[in-house]
């Protein structure tokens, strides 16, 4: 029997990749399982058969799918997962990325039970900031199994070709602002963002470019991603292009936030989840003020942490105030955060929890 530990992950991203590799100082090892969702069950019974000395199953996002037959059967593998992990002894890890509730639901009552197992035999559960466990505790999960880990800095890589076009479009977009309002005090938002209901930045954008405005100021954003394809989102297009203070790219590739920092001002995001949006750590590394609205866990994060401005939906005036606060943003508590909240400080975590 081999004596490293490791953990079973359901897939890999970027975050797992993260995690794993800050694991590895720790002397764990990782396995995320390429194969599709209905495999779960036989590709642990091979690893158990191999030898390997599991310490750990990791379940994380439980989106459904649309098809009833695929998300029935996803709920039948997280069952049979979960009988074998308790017969062999391996610790059930739920890393709960949205508290409230999964990002993607077409079948809800499948949704539902899917989280009831896991609340019921996970052996941990994750939350993905400590502040988010009180959120957690009043939905009902057990103080005792309730943890928190974290994200960590972006890696900085070699930009893609998509990034640089992007960064001409915000120079220009810029300047083009410049002259249109006559005006050299030009502030720019960035968003990069995937056409997910929860993502109401979308919807705000147009209502906070006009007010946010001061008589010698100019905010604008620019927006990079596809709308979420649902009726509310449907006026949007036009929206934006009858502001004349928001450039949308309708686009949705990858993209390196930290190659612009010298081309924009801050980051504007509004999530009306309890989930820990990855913008914030983008930000934060960069140096930059997240712009955000009073929905959601990630004003209460913005403020928590002072990382920048919350503004209201329900004022009016809600922008008066903002070229005043990015010309005296301090990223002092920006930097602390991101030297703070590590993919080794989640991995130190975890290796504790084994």
């Amino acid at each position: 029997m081999s004596e490293e530990k490791l953990i079973i992950f359901p897939s890999q991203d970027f975050k797992y990749r993260e995690w794993s590799k800050a694991l590895k100082e720790f002397g764990i090892e990782t396995y995320a399982d390429s194969k599709p969702f209905i495999f779960a069950p036989f590709t642990l019974i091979a690893l158990i058969l191999s030898g390997k000395n599991i310490s750990a199953y990791v379940f994380r996002y439980l989106n459904d799918k649309r098809s009833f037959v695929k998300s029935f059967l996803k709920a039948i593998c997280d069952i049979l997962v979960s009988v074998i992990c308790k017969f062999a002894k391996i610790k059930i890890y739920w890393i709960l990325h949205n508290v409230d509730r999964e990002t993607i639901v077409h079948h809800p009552k499948i949704t539902r039970l899917r989280r009831y197992l896991l609340k019921r035999v996970s052996t941990k559960i994750w939350v993905m900031d400590r502040r988010l466990l009180d959120h957690a505790s009043s939905q009902g999960l057990d103080n005792k199994k309730l943890d928190w880990l974290c994200f960590g800095s972006p890696t900085f890589k070699k930009p893609n070709a998509e990034t640089l076009t992007l960064r001409e479009k915000i120079i220009s977009f810029s300047e083009s602002i410049k002259q249109k309002y006559n005006c050299s005090n030009v502030y720019v938002g960035l968003c990069v963002s995937s056409p997910l209901a929860k993502f109401t930045h979308f919807l705000h954008a147009p209502s906070f470019v006009d007010t946010a405005s001061s008589d010698d100021s100019v905010v604008c954003l620019v927006i990079y991603g596809k709308i979420p394809n649902y009726s509310k989102f449907s006026h949007l297009p036009e929206a934006y292009v009858t502001s004349g203070k928001i450039l949308h790219i309708n686009h949705n590739y990858q993209i390196d936030e930290t190659v612009l920092s010298d081309n924009i001002d801050f980051i504007y995001r509004s999530v009306n989840d309890l989930s820990v949006s990855y913008s914030v750590y983008v930000a934060t590394a960069m140096g930059k003020p997240i712009i955000t609205h009073d929905n959601g866990f990630i004003q209460e994060m913005v403020s928590a942490y002072n990382l920048g401005l919350v503004i209201s939906n329900k004022k009016s005036n809600v922008g008066v105030s903002v070229p005043i606060f990015l010309d005296q943003w301090d990223n002092s508590n920006a930097k602390k955060f991101i030297e703070t909240y590590t993919w080794e400080l989640a991995a130190w975590r975890i290796s504790n929890s084994l």
